[in-house]
């Protein structure tokens, strides 16, 4: 399990790696926790993307976050295969916001069962 935590984040100068960095090793990434703080003076907006090194897929688009508030953006853990990187991208160079990530890797395994015959 890793744990990414980050602390006065600010500006879109690029996007924000929010778990694993992409591998393509056919193994699958699970977020269980993803929590975003707005310690910003204003409503921030961001997207959530997965990354594929040449394709973005948002998941979340335009997602807002008032100021003072904290949002944890899945109800349920959240898995994705490891051939993409799970991006945050803010829409301003103004805001500031802190965020705490719990993800691990799910190693997938080619098991030969012997059915006994």
């Amino acid at each position: 399990m890793i744990y990414n935590i980050q602390k006065n984040i600010t500006g879109s100068t690029g996007n924000r790696l929010l778990g694993h960095h992409r591998e393509d090793n056919g193994n699958t990434y699970k977020v269980h926790s993803c929590i975003i703080n707005n310690n910003d003076s204003t409503t921030i907006s961001f997207d959530v993307s997965l990354y594929d090194g040449t394709n973005y897929y948002k998941i979340f688009k335009d997602f807002r976050v008032r100021t003072g508030y904290t949002v944890e953006l899945f109800d349920e853990a959240f898995e994705y295969p490891d051939k993409y990187d799970l991006i945050l991208n803010l829409d301003s160079v103004h805001y500031n916001i802190d965020w705490i990530s719990k993800t691990e890797v799910i190693e997938e395994t080619n098991q030969i069962v012997d059915i006994g015959l």
